[in-house]
């Protein structure tokens, strides 16, 4: 039987009204390895000697924000030689990640799953998907390691989501659905209150950008699928990172918007202001900050290099 460590992030917006259900199931399947961390805690040392135990299956109880802080610590240079395999069960607010990577329900239905096929079936015989993960350098700080890097209007989405949506206790795709409509008027119509305002950033390596530009978004991910089901990439190349850029007052947007995001955009042209590209790396520097998998971080006008961190095993109970 592999060893199986449960990390549940108590604040989490789908954990609310089940932390009970949840911290049994995990402590039934976890047993001593069974642990609850929250906010800033995400950085400090508990899920570093959590790794340290070298669990064969690490099951990760939270929101995008919670495997983002997870996989910082799974790729630390002390821990990359033992990477464990990861179920990502989606309990956030948004579970973009989770979603993607193929787990469906509730985190108690998802843990009684697994509880269930592990009795059954000694656990690692469960469905599996390898996926690669984004890497994030700062010059002088800690890399951040997730599945979705975002500038420009993406960044403000997030801050707006945190200040607007998020307490009302809306979860899931509608919640998002609330954010891309509120900002999709802004691109499209009035923008009275800057939500769609360009960053001015220097984009390396994406083909047809160069030099510095102001941009509407900027976004890499290793994802498939992202929010509501949206690809806005259809670049060509055999990296693992989708990259896409959009430039402030591209032409023909309202045409072009469909396609974009559908992942229809082969005929959207670099010199109209769209660019994709499947990119191992590429570097940005930006003025204003930038998102990954939802937590805002700032830029401080330095150069941002993202790139993988390597690969993992995702599970599907």
């Amino acid at each position: 039987m592999p060893s199986v460590a449960v990390l549940c992030n108590p604040a989490s917006g789908r954990v609310r009204g089940r932390l009970q259900s949840i911290r049994e199931l995990g402590r039934s399947i976890a047993g001593d390895n069974y642990i609850e961390v929250e906010g800033a805690a995400l950085d400090g040392p508990a899920v570093s000697d959590m790794l340290a135990r070298r669990p064969d299956l690490l099951v990760v109880v939270g929101g995008d924000g919670t495997l983002h802080g997870v996989l910082g610590h799974v790729f630390a240079t002390e821990n990359a030689a033992n990477t464990p395999s990861i179920l990502a069960v989606p309990a956030g607010t948004t579970n973009m990640s989770a979603l993607d990577l193929g787990v469906r329900g509730n985190p108690a239905q998802v843990l009684a799953r697994l509880r269930s096929r592990m009795e059954q079936q000694g656990g690692m015989a469960l469905p599996a998907v390898s996926r690669p993960v984004l890497k994030v350098l700062r010059s002088g700080l800690p890399p951040l390691c997730g599945m979705f890097f975002g500038a420009g209007i993406i960044a403000r989405g997030v801050g707006y989501f945190a200040s607007h949506v998020r307490d009302r206790g809306i979860t899931g795709e509608a919640a998002s659905g609330l954010v891309v409509a509120r900002f999709l008027g802004a691109l499209l119509g009035p923008d009275r209150n800057g939500l769609a305002a360009p960053v001015t950033a220097q984009v390396e390596g994406l083909p047809g950008m160069t030099g510095c530009r102001s941009y509407v978004a900027i976004l890499a991910t290793v994802l498939d699928r992202l929010l509501l089901g949206m690809r806005p990439y259809w670049g060509t190349g055999s990296g693992p990172l989708h990259v896409t850029a959009v430039q402030a007052g591209p032409a023909r947007l309202y045409r072009s918007l469909w396609p974009l995001l559908r992942g229809q955009g082969a005929a959207l042209r670099v010199e109209d202001g769209y660019a994709s590209a499947n990119l191992e790396s590429f570097s940005v520097e930006l003025q204003g900050s930038f998102v990954i998998d939802g937590q805002n971080y700032a830029s401080h006008d330095a150069p941002i290099s993202v790139g993988i961190a390597g690969q993992l095993s995702f599970l599907r109970p």
